[in-house]
């Protein structure tokens, strides 16, 4: 695979210079030309979420990515950081509220409800419920948010 080569973005009007070992521009034209547009056009910033993702796995997929990087985390954190500006800006849509802001209240009672022991299968049923009846309320990119979190953790220790 040459360091970099050319991918076209399935708007087939963006052509991107993309570097492996530096994909950043790739993230920040798929935000710009994909999830931004999209999202002015539908005002659903979850299916807006989706579509980008699964913008990126087609990528991933048609131009032989490396598997071993994960360039869905990648590409959210460049979706968060353009959330506070650009996108945050934009005329005509609903106001994303910005990303997980309790974030911490959520890992706190995670915690909290993983300390309950559950030493037989009725009581590790009442800690599935009740870690489910916490998280129902979420959007697909807070799960994604909390699991890059635990998974983080879990890569550390």
């Amino acid at each position: 695979m040459p360091e970099t080569f050319e991918i076209i973005l399935s708007d087939f009007a963006t052509k991107v210079q993309f570097d492996p070992n530096n994909p950043h521009e790739l993230f920040k034209k798929i935000v710009q030309n994909i999830l931004i547009p999209f999202y002015k056009e539908t005002n659903d910033w979850n299916e807006s979420i989706r579509k980008v993702i699964k913008e990126l796995d087609f990528i991933q997929m048609r131009y032989e990515l490396p598997r071993k990087k994960d360039y869905r985390i990648m590409l959210l954190k460049e979706i968060e950081r353009q959330l506070g500006s650009t996108i945050a800006e934009l005329k005509g849509v609903d106001t994303i509220e910005i990303l997980f802001l309790n974030m911490d209240d959520y890992i706190t009672e995670i915690e909290d409800i993983m300390k309950i022991p559950a030493t037989t299968h009725e009581s590790k049923m009442k800690r599935l419920y009740t870690l489910g009846d916490l998280l129902a309320s979420l959007n697909t990119f807070e799960i994604s948010e909390l699991l890059n979190y635990y998974i983080e953790k879990a890569c550390k220790e």
